[in-house]
């Protein structure tokens, strides 16, 4: 029993002397004590910061909503900070590379579309609250979108023939009105993905067809009608 009880005390007498410093105090300037070792307090820090979210948020960020290719086209945008908690945002969306809205324009493929059809858009989301990491987010957008179209009233040609009777060719123009209310989950220190929803409705400023072999004859199909999306979004924030 004596022996093990010396052996502790040994073992204890070597820790101590192999340890930079028991209290902060034992620390010069302002290195603190840490486990044993004097460390500056930022670096203390350090590990732990790295993998938890900050509670503010960065002044600007860059994101991807890949989801957008199975709806209206994916969106890349920008936001940049105009407050605590307002975002300015600005993106582009690339609706030649969608699938639903390229099977409502075309009638289900029946038809072509411009690899040029896109919109560009902007608004503001506003993020809260602002006393943990993650955020629920509430935003106003709009949009103005464009793109081509081009086919045949008979659908049995095996390919666009544009010197058949009814070939025609399409113009579209739209105003696109969006609300955004989604959440925000912040990951480490920049990334962060949005979980959300875009509803409104896409209002036509020009929808006609010109029947190219029949005297340039005009139909006029403006209207308005639903636009929605699910939003996945992938970010990183920046300027903190």
């Amino acid at each position: 029993m004596k022996a093990i009880i010396s052996a502790a005390v040994l073992i204890a007498m070597a820790s101590a002397a192999s340890a930079q410093c028991t209290k902060d105090t034992d620390c010069k300037g302002d290195r603190i004590c840490i486990e044993g070792t004097c460390v500056a307090p930022e670096e203390s820090g350090t590990a732990e910061g790295a993998s938890r979210p900050r509670m503010d948020m960065g002044k600007a960020a860059i994101y991807l909503n890949p989801l957008g290719a199975l709806q209206f086209g994916p969106i890349v945008g920008f936001e940049i900070g105009v407050g605590a908690n307002v975002f300015l945002d600005l993106h582009w969306r690339y609706a030649a590379a969608s699938l639903i809205y390229s099977l409502i324009l075309t009638e289900g493929y029946e038809h072509y579309m411009s690899m040029g059809s896109m919109a560009v858009g902007g608004g503001a989301r506003y993020f809260f609250p602002s006393s943990i990491p993650h955020r629920i987010y509430f935003g106003f957008m709009g949009e103005f979108g464009w793109g081509a179209t081009w086919g045949e009233d008979s659908y049995d040609a095996d390919e666009y023939d544009a010197s058949s009777p009814d070939a025609w060719e399409g113009e579209e123009r739209q105003i696109v009105l969006i609300a955004n209310p989604g959440f925000r989950w912040r990951l480490g220190r920049s990334l962060f993905l949005n979980l959300g929803l875009y509803a409104g409705a896409a209002i036509d400023v020009k929808d006609e067809i010109v029947y190219i072999n029949q005297n340039n004859t005009t139909e006029d199909y403006r209207g308005a009608m639903f636009f929605g999306m699910i939003e996945f979004a992938l970010g990183w924030e920046f300027g903190l």
